[in-house]
């Protein structure tokens, strides 16, 4: 499995108190770079308050579009340990929450094809940064055929809330246990193994133990899903650094 340098932080977090209560407050990034990564907040507060009314997200306290910044309480809690996944005993809890995840109505949310979103990020790449742009031409060609023939991966299959950036910077685990899930930006209705896939690639899930997960006739599905959360992962790691690092470019684009 090929890894990808960790991407950029481009939205801004702070904590406040108000109230008496610790809350945080999170400052987006700049609407064209949001949507040129296929962020949208509209679907991020959609996402997170039907994920907090089952208990798996924070709630969402406030929002201010036009000062660019939605509030939370502050959770008290430590990341997921990079090996998480080597016992059981700790996958468990994960594995649950994503059950839960998926189960959660996704009507509300668009429907994103994934090797459709990756040529997107090729292309805004490429207008940006040409030869960053062209190690990822072959990597987004193997994505678009294995997408194209794979009846599974049909877009009647896309139809399961997806969070569409879980890793393990994205979820707390709290002291009693309890795992909260954090930023919904890219949440979208797509394929019900999508999250995991995205838990595979993050935590470096050695394929003996993902396999043990997953339906044996899905295999090479989900493998289809990992190598394209690889490659969105690298192509939005590459865009987001073109466009932060050149902010003429990034506001034209």
């Amino acid at each position: 499995m090929t890894g990808v340098a960790a991407p950029p932080r481009l939205n801004r977090i702070q904590r406040l108190s108000e109230g008496g209560c610790d809350i945080v407050r999170r400052h987006w990034v700049a609407d064209v770079v949001a949507e040129s990564l296929g962020a949208d907040r509209l679907v991020e507060l959609t996402a997170q308050r039907m994920a907090a009314s089952s208990g798996l997200a924070p709630p969402v306290l406030a929002v201010d579009f036009e000062a660019g910044w939605m509030s939370m309480p502050f959770i008290s809690g430590v990341q997921l340990g990079a090996d998480w996944w080597h016992d059981e005993s700790s996958a468990a809890p994960v594995l649950g929450l994503l059950e839960v995840l998926r189960a959660l109505p996704a009507e509300q949310l668009p429907v994103v094809h994934l090797a459709d979103r990756a040529s997107s990020l090729q292309r805004r790449l490429a207008g940006l940064a040409p030869d960053v742009a062209q190690r990822w031409e072959q990597p987004l060609e193997r994505c678009i055929r294995e997408w194209g023939s794979e009846p599974g991966l049909a877009h009647r299959e896309l139809d399961c809330f997806v969070h569409g950036d879980v890793s393990t910077d994205n979820l707390l685990c709290q002291g009693d246990g309890r795992l909260v899930l954090l930023d919904f930006e890219y949440a979208h209705r797509g394929h019900r193994l999508e999250d995991l896939a995205g838990l595979v690639v993050s935590g470096a899930v050695e394929p003996r133990r993902w396999m043990s997960w997953v339906p044996g006739q899905q295999h090479m599905l989900f493998a289809t899903l990992v190598r394209t959360r690889t490659l969105l992962d690298g192509l939005w790691t590459d865009l987001a650094r073109a466009m932060t690092g050149n902010a003429a470019a990034a506001r034209a684009h």
